[in-house]
């Protein structure tokens, strides 16, 4: 399960009245609307509470006159204190509906600056926006459970709703003159045509499972073709205060294995939409302790391979439907800031979280080359395709490659390998490697069955380390066996750079085979080490690391003693240094650990910091005088 959201509900002190609290709102100069239900206002029906937009300088302001549900109410379930859900512009921690702005920012900042005076002393939305902003609540934040006609195939009206939203709304709009039948369908339409209907991801985090909200969200996916894959990453202002930031970034991305399909500098018109239609409109700070900016790029992107989301991924994002796409976020936003103080560090990049939407954020950020960027999409999925029956995926990363068992027209299990488009002389060089290696060491290296254009298939071997879930050291005859023919390869001109241990496939005791070419080196006269044992992987750290746990013996017996001593070394105490590397490996794991907290500690610090400049600020505005009224009481 995810962390649990700070709350946006707040409650009235005992003893105090609406009325009051009003007051109290204005002496302390808060910008502040009181959205709906208002009529009856400073009184309050049974049962009602009270819902406010506030300005974002604002809201620990307002917090501070309310206070948290008493234990004893929790306890003894007392309804009678009044309840009060505090809602921001930007949709902050504690101000936010389901983890999003509870209006589109720029919808909040119009109603905030429209507001008029009650005759009860609240301030309410004008005419228009109170019409407007009650049919966003009963279309995007209700569904069905508003009760509003609907005139959608197959989905069924709310008999028995919370309020007469009909009613309600077709008093607003005879009040406000605005034309429109009050129904579900036709409401959205109005919504849209005024510029109050929401980006359809907003819709989707919102209600996810109301079947009118789906029938919305399908409508609007048909109008874009989806292709697996596709992304689209947004940087901020602050992501270029690197020189060289988008082609760095873009680098990052292809290493990670996207590749490119475009780029595109977000200015005027085309910028202020991004800002408007995409993420719920909410480009605030969010948990970090500055902003990073308004969206600046727009980086078209595919991944032929998508890594299915895990449990902890789909925990918190629901919707997405590559775990790559955020793995990769976190890294460019670690880039961007590691060279950063806490109080400076900021979100510099955001992404759709599945293919259907990155398809939706083409055709708005990519208006003149839209076509173009999925008929390539199209192309390189092509290229990436092979035909045969998978019975399952073997790597999580395929930054390069995707490692499939398959099953063969004979019915025998096989592996294959299928390189991603771009990364063909990776693939070239694993096949040369294959065929060249197959003549010199035809025991450790995998036979090349079949081979066509980007992919390889070998047999499949079962490994037999792993024993009820515990890795266990490699036998000393077959590990002996694998450094001797690595040697034997460095000795022909050749350099396994990435010779470790999860590049082996132990079939037994005495079987072994070296797996994964992709980074072979041709060892040139005169360049490079002159030694087996000199190689970056054998110095005594990274042997340590990539090798303690796996061999428990050091790299000069495993090349010069003879089996027998190996195996009394291994006796005696081989599983004693494996041990000890593993637990030199926890300890290296501790020390990251205790970093990224201290990292997190630091953050909370500057968001703190934030706030309090923040209140300052807000401060000085309280000084300067009351906040400007656009209208009169009714």
């Amino acid at each position: 399960m995810g962390k649990a959201r700070r709350s946006a509900r707040r409650f009235l002190d005992r003893g105090e009245t609406p009325g009051g609290f009003f007051k109290s709102l204005d002496a302390s100069r808060c910008r502040y609307v009181v959205l709906r239900w208002f009529d009856g206002l400073p009184e309050l029906e049974p049962g009602e509470d009270i819902d406010i937009l506030v300005d974002d300088e604002d809201v620990e302001k307002v917090r501070s006159l309310l206070r948290p549900k008493p234990l004893s109410a929790k306890i003894l379930g007392r309804k009678s204190l009044v309840r009060c859900d505090v809602y921001s512009v930007s949709g902050g921690a504690g101000s936010s509906y389901k983890g999003v702005a509870y209006y589109p920012p720029h919808l909040a900042r119009g109603i905030l600056e429209r507001a008029v005076r009650h005759a009860s002393g609240a301030m309410v939305p004008c005419d228009r926006d109170h019409f407007y902003s009650l049919a966003f609540h009963a279309l995007y934040h209700k569904g069905l459970r508003s009760g509003l006609p609907v005139s959608t195939p197959g989905v069924p009206r709310e008999l028995s709703p919370e309020h007469d939203y009909t009613g309600v709304l077709q008093r607003l709009a005879d009040k406000a003159g605005i034309a429109t039948e009050i129904e579900m369908d036709a409401l959205d339409g109005e919504l849209a045509r005024a510029g109050w209907r929401p980006p359809i991801d907003f819709m989707e985090r919102v209600l996810p499972g109301d079947p009118w909200i789906k029938s919305r969200v399908l409508a609007e996916r048909r109008r874009h073709p989806t292709i697996d894959g596709l992304a689209v990453f947004i940087l901020r202002e602050r992501a270029l205060d690197r020189a060289g930031a988008i082609e760095d970034i873009s680098e990052l991305l292809s290493n990670d294995g996207f590749n490119i399909l475009a780029v595109n500098p977000l200015s005027g018109a085309l910028r202020d939409r991004c800002e408007h239609e995409i993420r719920g409109g909410n480009w605030g700070r969010g948990p970090w302790a500055t902003s990073g900016g308004r969206p600046a790029v727009a980086i078209a992107a595919l991944d032929v391979f998508p890594v299915p989301p895990g449990k902890h991924l789909r925990a918190h994002h629901p919707g997405a439907d590559n775990e790559r796409v955020f793995a990769i976020k976190n890294r460019i936003r670690d880039w961007a800031n590691e060279t950063l103080s806490a109080e400076r560090k900021c979100n510099v990049i955001h992404s759709s979280d599945n293919a259907a939407e990155a398809a939706s954020h083409i055709d708005l950020l990519f208006p003149e080359t839209r076509e173009v960027i999925l008929e390539a999409a199209a192309r390189l999925t092509a290229a990436a395709e092979v035909s045969g029956d998978v019975v399952s995926r073997l790597d999580r990363t395929s930054r390069r490659a995707a490692v499939e068992v398959i099953r063969r027209q004979d019915g025998s299990l096989a592996v294959r390998k299928r390189f991603r488009p771009g990364k063909e002389t990776y693939f070239q060089r694993e096949l040369n490697a294959l065929t060249t290696f197959g003549r010199i060491c035809p025991d450790l290296v995998p036979e090349v069955l079949e081979h066509g254009e980007g992919y390889i298939v070998m047999p499949f071997y079962a490994d037999t380390r792993t024993r009820l879930g515990i890795e266990l050291p490699i036998p000393v005859p077959a590990l002996r066996k694998a450094f001797l023919g690595a040697k034997t390869l460095f000795d022909h001109g050749f350099i396994l750079s990435d010779f470790r241990p999860h590049n082996l496939i132990v079939q037994g005791r005495h079987h072994i085979k070296i797996i994964d070419f992709e980074d072979i080196q041709e060892r040139r006269a005169g360049e490079g080490p002159s030694d087996f044992g000199s190689l970056e992987i054998f110095q005594p750290e990274e042997f340590d690391r990539a090798w303690g746990r796996a061999a428990g013996l050091p790299l000069h017996s495993l090349l010069n003693d003879p089996l027998w001593k190996l195996q009394m070394k291994r006796l005696t105490f081989g599983y004693l240094t494996s041990g000890a590397s593993a637990l030199r490996k926890a300890q290296r794991s501790l020390a990251r650990s205790i970093d990224r907290r201290l990292q997190r500690t630091a953050l909370r610090r500057a968001r703190r910091a934030a706030k309090i400049s923040l209140a300052a600020h807000a401060g000085d505005r309280q000084a300067a005088g009351p906040p400007r009224t656009t209208g009169a009481k009714p």
